[in-house]
């Protein structure tokens, strides 16, 4: 598969499809973009589980590159535009959500909240020295945020307890979200042991309120699926060249009008 040359190209708004899939390292992609040119964000960058997308000196250089890429987001991003960051630790790096954090609040972002993704059919860990992790986290950032500039949509706040009551009977969204991993070995059949189910990146533009949204490790293409989905343009990078054929194989079977352009 041919591999994008996106050092000779300029991402503009009115001339891009739907969405657009570039193969690339982030930090020199992000590069090309004008500032201001997104105005969301929602991305799962890598765990340093040693993974094998996952190409780093040690511990210091992976958070060196992920302060780069969210340093460059926070440029492409417009005024008042969310960040939703999906991110977890593990044993030997316990503290790594938490490290990545802090990166997004020292290139300026302002933290809103966090979400808990709770991930009920996660595989046990037999250890005695860690619990079973049954949630990751999914943290929210603002871009120099104005009085009431990133209210949520109303539609998106509630929920219907009892539709078959006549009055009908809601209740806020919560910051807990009870998602199950996919299962029957999913994750593994499609290339991509970490990626998060599509309802995760749904859910985050529907509280965005935003119609051009960057993904800098986008992985097997679930992001942009979900922009498809919602009609929002949507640019994922992705830096495995695995990974980049078969999100795009997974694109071109979701949307059908651009496999026949």
């Amino acid at each position: 598969m041919e591999k994008r040359l996106y050092q000779e190209e300029k991402w503009r708004k009115d001339t891009m499809s739907n969405w657009d899939l570039i193969h690339g390292d982030s930090r020199d992609v992000l590069m090309t973009f004008e500032d201001k040119s997104f105005d969301v964000c929602i991305t799962s960058p890598p765990y340093f589980f040693g993974k094998e997308y996952e190409f780093y000196k040690n511990y210091d250089d992976y958070l060196q590159q992920m302060y780069d890429v969210a340093k460059a987001i926070y440029r492409i991003l417009d005024d008042n535009s969310l960040a939703f960051i999906n991110i977890n630790a593990n044993s030997k790096n316990p503290l790594n959500s938490f490290e990545i954090l802090k990166c997004y609040l020292e290139v300026g972002f302002e933290f809103v909240q966090e979400i808990i993704w709770y991930r009920r059919n996660a595989q046990a860990v037999r250890s005695h020295k860690r619990l079973t992790d049954y949630k990751e986290y999914i943290f929210i950032f603002v871009k120099n945020p104005e009085k009431d500039g990133y209210i949520y949509p109303e539609d998106c706040l509630v929920e219907t307890i009892d539709p078959r009551s006549k009055y009908g009977r809601y209740k806020p969204i919560g910051n807990v979200w009870d998602i199950p991993v996919y299962v029957g070995n999913q994750f593994v059949k499609t290339g991509n042991t970490a990626s998060f189910p599509i309802e995760i990146p749904l859910n985050c533009l529907k509280l965005s309120r935003g119609k051009r949204c960057i993904d800098p490790f986008v992985g097997i293409g679930t992001t942009i699926l979900a922009g498809i989905e919602l009609d929002i343009e949507t640019v994922g990078i992705e830096i495995n060249s695995d990974y980049y054929s078969r999100a795009l194989k997974n694109i071109e079977k979701s949307d059908i009008s651009k496999v026949w352009q």
